[in-house]
């Protein structure tokens, strides 16, 4: 981490600052220390009689190299599962619908191309199943087992978190099921232009 600085910071006053540029000018942002708290010093300038600086200062709390460890992609086994998802916003859609019947969601896949997300409990059965979804492209070939298959009980408001991502608009998503040194895990994919966004989610043990 040489020559890093890695801090917390609140994502709403973050994007307050990040507003208030819009109509900037110019606008440059720098790390800066008043007392002994540290804050990213957001200076803009915006075309007026006369010209007006604006500077914002947003709280930041630093990291330690040690805390910044804890932070960083699993290490996971190739999937046996993975697929091209459903559209995100239909996906939300369910997810809500399901979380209002139980804290948790059941998901199953299989590289038939089928998923489904449902809740099962003593009094409520209901699912939803997608059909005809394809692997990633780079799978089609190597993996020839259409056979395999995997489920995981996912919190149902951390699912629904993931998928209000929909806003995001994303180009394509993938759904995958793998296994981490701590247990399995929901893996969803998303691209995002030239970008991409990837979440970990954790699978509760089956009550």
């Amino acid at each position: 981490m040489r020559n890093q600085i890695a801090f917390d910071i609140d994502i709403s006053l973050l994007e307050r600052a990040l507003k208030s540029c819009e109509p900037a000018e110019k606008a440059s942002v720098k790390l800066s220390k008043k007392s002994t708290t540290a804050y990213l010093s957001f200076e803009i300038i915006v075309q007026s009689v006369p010209m007006m600086t604006i500077i914002q200062d947003v709280p930041i709390a630093l990291l330690s190299g040690e805390d910044v460890e804890n932070f960083h992609e699993p290490s996971v086994q190739t999937p046996a599962v993975q697929l091209s998802a459903p559209p995100l916003k239909s996906v939300f859609s369910i997810v809500e619908r399901l979380k209002s019947l139980d804290c948790k969601i059941l998901l199953r896949a299989n590289m038939m191309g089928e998923l489904s997300l449902g809740v099962e409990t003593d009094l409520v059965f209901l699912n939803n199943v997608w059909t005809d979804l394809s692997p990633p492209d780079a799978l089609r070939v190597q993996n020839e087992d259409k056979g395999q298959h995997g489920e995981a009980n996912i919190d149902a408001g951390i699912l629904s978190r993931l998928t209000s991502s929909h806003f995001l608009r994303p180009s394509s998503t993938f759904c995958c099921i793998g296994d981490h040194s701590s247990g399995k895990l929901l893996i969803w994919h998303m691209i995002l232009g030239e970008d991409s966004l990837t979440y970990y989610l954790p699978v509760l043990e089956t009550s």
